[in-house]
């Protein structure tokens, strides 16, 4: 017997505003959060997967039939296997995945990682110089150095498109200050607009000061990228000045 629970999954990206839409979404009365979570549940980079382990590991505590049951793992945004494997598991999930622009989600991604102590090189030796990061013993779901990979959006995003269809939704996040825009999120979950009006920017960085080497260097290897998922998305970026 199929289950009428709703599912939603933030599947990233990180450093783009991900942490702020599920804190948008956590304090709504109709949606249950997976618990814990910190660290993320990365349940579906799993070998093994069943719908009751995962009910039973994040969502035990979830008393109404029809609250929407959300979880938010930014790693699946970069494993292509994912997709299939949460749509084996739970019936007309939906997915959404938050992008801001791949100059500044690169930038903090860096900063993140050197303020964590992953990260030893400078800015210029990273994103010109591009030498080689330093192989450490850190253990990690994803490589913690693919600043400029993992803002190469259009690469990522095939997958899910190609397995969710209209289940999956691209969200950008310097456009979730209008109201607007966050009401078509609640629409798109199917739920209330209660708490429509909140919405703060979370974990920001201090910014760095990049040169104009750097800037120009950065615009240049995301220009192709970005246009690519214009077309993909049949809609414009202009907001990013890429």
């Amino acid at each position: 017997m199929k289950s009428l629970t709703k599912h939603a999954i933030i599947i990233g990206a990180q450093r783009a505003g991900s942490t702020s839409l599920y804190k948008m979404l956590k304090i709504h009365p109709g949606v249950y959060v997976a618990e814990p979570d910190r660290p993320e549940p990365k349940y579906f980079l799993r070998k093994n997967i069943t719908r009751q382990e995962y009910l039973n590991s994040f969502f035990s505590d979830s008393t109404k039939h029809d609250q929407l049951l959300l979880e938010k793992s930014t790693s699946y945004y970069e494993n292509s296997e994912v997709p299939q494997k949460i749509d084996q598991v739970l019936i007309n999930v939906k997915c959404l995945m938050i992008i801001r622009n791949p100059i500044d989600r690169a930038i903090s991604n860096y900063k993140f990682s050197r303020d964590n102590g992953l990260e030893k090189r400078t800015l210029r030796e990273v994103f010109l110089d591009k030498k080689p990061a330093f192989e450490n013993a850190f253990k990690t779901s994803v490589n913690p150095f693919d600043y400029l990979g993992r803002s190469n959006y259009v690469m990522h995003i095939q997958p899910f498109i190609k397995t969710f269809g209209n289940r999956f939704r691209v969200l950008v996040l310097e456009e979730l200050n209008h109201i607007e825009k966050r009401k078509e999120v609640f629409d798109f979950l199917e739920i209330s607009e209660n708490t429509i009006d909140s919405f703060t920017v979370e974990n920001q960085t201090k910014e760095l000061v990049l040169g104009v080497e750097v800037q120009n260097e950065l615009k240049a290897f995301f220009k192709p990228g970005v246009e690519a998922l214009s077309d993909v998305l049949s809609r414009d970026f202009n907001c990013w000045d890429i």
